[in-house]
């Protein structure tokens, strides 16, 4: 068998005065054939001194079946004399295989140089080569927390768990930036990545803006954790480290996560204590319900679950098992738990708070207009035509040299008819359609001095329908065979008389006594002055209650024109059934008269025959 041996580092010396046992832990490589040896080796190290290493200061020390894996191998041994050293001493390694006599000595010798009493593993500040993460690193191997300085203080400290697994730590914390920056005890898991500084208390000139607010980045619950900036908190500060766990706040300044799974992304005096909430950034901004999220801005309130919140005083309001600060409280409580829950709240740059009043809602504040549209087409963004915009194509109809200030909305498309919806301005406000060149082709608007809801066409008016219900038609069509009428219900019908809509049917009582007391009058309407011909419906009610028309309110109101035609079908057979019996009458009296002329013949013929026989 072939070995060759090459050291990869000595490690450390320590202990002052007595030296401690395995004061020195040393590293090598082996290889076999060319090959990392593998298996188990005798090995051999001999300490010598002066400069040329030629003075053994004791007697080899022989390690029986060192177990060499992947060509790597570890020794601990005590050499007491080394710290006695001044002008440093070698390491000579001779190797064989179990169960051989000779051994075989490795070419060259390694150098040991002592400083003072402690003799650091060597890593070279040109890098270091055949290196293995088994056996060279730079930390501890004990439970003690390792630091990385620049200028003397800590830039970066990792920390193990104190919660084992396996024998191991579970996790370590890291906590980088100012040697202010913290982690409370017990927390595991946690990371400051940078950020941070000491008290402003602790500068020269506390009033400087830039360190006035300033202050170390702290983490108080387990896995949470900070990117950067200063005075940033992750985590509830209550001491039981797992109930805000997983917060996390990536940057800026005077942010806290202290819902467990909350983000603060960055910006300044921003909260989030609900579970799972978000602040993405802004200033002056709370998310507390849960799942709820600050969009970005300034002076938002998230305080729903599930609620969105952006821009600028936009407020979802919190419930009763919210905690708040001065974000939300200035919105208000939703009075349940839940806060108003699923509300999307947006609001424009204004400062006055816009603040919701129930859960689900979707509202924003644009005092500038909304637009709705599916291209933004070579214009760009469509301009509001009012203040809500909806536009089915890339630019809409082309905006008038002089808008109505009246719309307040509009739904359009490229070139084509729009629906305008009018504010309450004088007294037009309503649904209206139009093109380009005339706004008012037709539609529907309330006109307030007439009180009436009126239907227009080609600008006119032609129907208006008053807020008592009288409907007024400008027009009517003309050659046609369907009437229509009112029906019970008050609803616009046919005039119906089938017997299936009928029951209780019998024969009319009234006929021509009724019409022989019927006044026929002339007069005119006071309305219009119109001359006309009809009755009195006061005076008709009184014949017969049936014949008459009433208002809601009970009133006498007209006539009911088309049921005289009963009356006078029954007055006209009336007169017809008398006409008839005096036809019978007269029939019958011819027929007596026949008779009695013709007996009144006989009895002059007989007459004539008496005088004719007389003597």
């Amino acid at each position: 068998m072939r070995t060759t041996a090459a050291l990869v580092s000595i490690a450390v010396l320590l202990g002052a005065g007595t030296v401690p046992a395995a004061d020195f832990v040393y590293r090598g490589s082996l290889e076999d054939g060319g090959a990392p040896a593998e298996g188990e080796f005798d090995l051999r190290l001999a300490l010598h001194a002066g400069p040329a290493g030629t003075t053994a200061l004791a007697a080899p020390l022989e390690f029986r079946a060192v177990p060499v894996r992947n060509g790597r191998f570890e020794l601990a041994l005590d050499l007491p004399e080394l710290p006695a050293l001044a002008a440093g001493a070698w390491l000579q390694l001779a190797v064989r295989a179990p169960g051989e006599s000779n051994w075989s000595e490795i070419q060259g010798r390694t150098p040991v140089a002592s400083k003072g009493l402690v003799c650091p593993v060597a890593w070279s500040l040109q890098g270091n080569a055949d290196t293995d993460p088994a056996f060279d690193f730079l930390g501890t191997t004990d439970a003690q927390a390792f630091e990385l300085r620049t200028a003397g203080q800590r830039s970066l400290r990792i920390e193990p768990s104190a919660l084992l697994f396996q024998g191991l730590p579970a996790t370590v914390n890291m906590i980088g930036g100012s040697s202010a920056n913290s982690i409370d005890a017990g927390v595991r898991g946690a990371t400051i990545a940078g950020g941070g500084v000491p008290d402003s208390g602790d500068f020269g000139n506390p009033s400087d803006p830039a360190f006035q607010f300033a202050g170390p980045n702290r983490v108080s619950d387990s896995y949470g954790s900070i990117g950067g900036g200063f005075l940033n908190r992750a985590g509830n500060e209550t001491g039981t480290l797992l109930d805000a766990s997983f917060a996390t706040v990536g940057g800026g300044s005077l942010n806290r996560a202290q819902g467990e799974h909350s983000t603060v992304s960055g910006g300044t005096f921003n909260l989030a204590d609900g579970i799972e909430a978000t602040v993405v950034g802004g200033r002056f901004s709370q998310a507390s319900g849960r799942a709820a999220t600050v969009g970005g801005g300034a002076s938002l309130c998230a305080g729903g679950d599930f609620s969105w919140v952006g821009g600028r005083g936009a407020k979802a309001r919190f419930g009763t098992g919210h905690s708040v600060n001065g974000n939300c409280i200035e919105g208000g409580s939703s009075g349940d738990a839940n806060g108003d829950e699923g509300t999307f709240v947006w609001g424009d740059s204004r400062s006055e708070f816009f603040v919701s009043s129930g859960p689900d809602q979707f509202l924003v504040r644009a005092s500038g207009g909304a637009v709705f549209q599916p291209d933004l087409g070579s214009n760009g963004a469509r301009r509001p035509r009012g203040f809500f915009n909806v536009v089915r194509g890339s630019a809409g109809i082309s905006e008038p040299a002089s808008p109505d200030p009246a719309t307040v909305a509009s739904f359009e498309r490229d070139g084509n008819a729009f629906l305008r919806i009018l504010a309450p301005q004088a007294a037009d406000k309503g649904l209206l359609f139009g093109g380009p060149d005339n706004p008012d082709d037709g539609g529907i608007s309330y006109s307030g001095p007439v009180d009436a809801l009126e239907f227009r066409a080609g600008g006119n008016v032609g129907m208006r329908l008053s807020s008592a219900g009288v409907l007024q038609v400008q027009g009517l069509g003309s050659a046609g065979s369907t009437t229509l009428c009112r029906n019970a219900s008050n609803q616009i019908a046919t005039c119906s008389s089938s017997e299936r809509y009928k029951t209780d049917i019998e024969d009319l009582e009234l006929g021509l006594a009724l019409v022989q007391r019927l006044r026929p009058v002339s007069y005119r309407w006071r309305e219009g002055g119109a001359a006309d011909v009809g009755f009195v419906a006061e005076e008709v009610e009184e014949l017969d209650p049936r014949l008459v028309v009433r208002d809601a309110e009970g009133r006498v109101e007209g006539v009911k024109y088309e049921r005289l035609s009963a009356v006078l079908a029954g007055a006209v057979q009336e007169l017809a059934a008398r006409d008839a019996q005096r036809t019978d009458e007269a029939r019958a009296l011819a027929e007596r008269s026949a008779r009695l002329e013709t007996e009144l013949g006989e009895l002059r013929a007989r007459l004539d025959a008496l005088e004719t026989r007389r003597p």
